[in-house]
């Protein structure tokens, strides 16, 4: 009797936990109907958003939403050419303001590294911070030269904690409620070869993102985005027809913020999830290395 007990209890909660989901990331879009003031009003007018990894992909299309949106912007990425070109595009079109901070988050350990970003960004009105910035080296642990796994741990794990660090007591501080936007992965959900240091270190940041939610809830919306396939450099040649483009998913994303904090930004990301949970481990990788290997070898024949 008891175990029936607890077979009903734990089907009640899975089945919850199914509506649930389908509710937040399906039904609450389709709900929540945002002006696009509604950003402004409640983070702060002439505020700034740091957007770190600004000058590509999802950080170019974090700048550019939320210029639309009139907020100023600070740009942080290691090219100093291209992050300026973002940053006059999008002063351009929006008229908002723009600052630049040239910083490669490979050398992120070095002493005194985030202290020179602090120097730059202490006297603004930052309201939001996207933690965007990350590396990938999609091969086998096997094939992955050293540098290589040592530069993406590096960039997908420290900079979210230290930049979350530096300018928390800033967001705090203000009088309107602030936001960090973390940037995961949807590869937290499911373990996946080729994807292991970049989808380990992603964890990392997922586990920090909801923790943090859970402590500074009372003054600043934290959201942890975990997108699929979405049109930047990290996008591999075979799904890249089936990827977002940048503007589209941080436009969907942001429909979340400070309703939720775990989110898939969009519907399509959310089912791609939803369906790569419900495949265990031991069927997807043979699969997952079955093609790998058939890849390998189709290539190896064309040489």
């Amino acid at each position: 009797m008891i175990l029936w007990d607890l077979c009903k209890f734990i089907g009640f909660v899975t089945v919850a936990t199914a509506l649930y989901r389908t509710f937040i990331w399906y039904v609450l879009p389709l709900i929540v109907k945002r002006p696009p003031e509604y950003y402004i009003n409640r983070y702060g007018k002439d505020s700034y958003v740091v957007v770190t990894g600004a000058s590509d992909g999802i950080g170019k299309g974090y700048c550019e939403v939320f210029a639309r949106l009139g907020f100023n912007i600070v740009l942080i990425a290691r090219n100093q050419t291209k992050t300026e070109t973002v940053a006059k595009d999008v002063a351009s079109r929006y008229k908002v303001k723009t600052k630049v901070i040239v910083a490669d988050f490979v050398k992120s350990y070095e002493k005194d590294f985030y202290q020179r970003i602090s120097e730059q960004v202490k006297s603004l009105d930052v309201s939001i911070l996207v933690n965007n910035v990350g590396a990938a080296n999609l091969k086998l642990v096997a094939d992955t030269p050293e540098q290589s796994c040592v530069d993406v741990t590096i960039v997908n794990t420290l900079p979210i904690v230290m930049m979350t660090k530096l300018l928390l007591p800033q967001l705090q501080a203000r009088k309107q409620r602030s936001a960090i936007i973390q940037v995961s992965s949807v590869s937290v959900v499911c373990p996946m070869p080729t994807a292991t240091v970049y989808g380990a270190t992603k964890i990392f940041d997922d586990y920090f993102g909801v923790a943090l939610a859970m402590e500074i809830s009372d003054k600043v919306d934290v959201q942890v985005v975990r997108p699929g396939p979405v049109n930047t450099n990290m996008t591999v040649e075979e799904i890249r027809q089936y990827a977002l483009p940048p503007t589209k998913f941080v436009e969907d994303s942001l429909k979340h913020l400070g309703l939720i904090v775990e989110s898939y930004g969009n519907w399509g990301h959310a089912t791609m999830a939803l369906i790569s949970a419900l495949i265990p481990t031991w069927i997807m990788g043979p699969l997952t290395m079955y093609s790998l290997r058939k890849k390998a070898a189709a290539e190896k024949k064309g040489q």
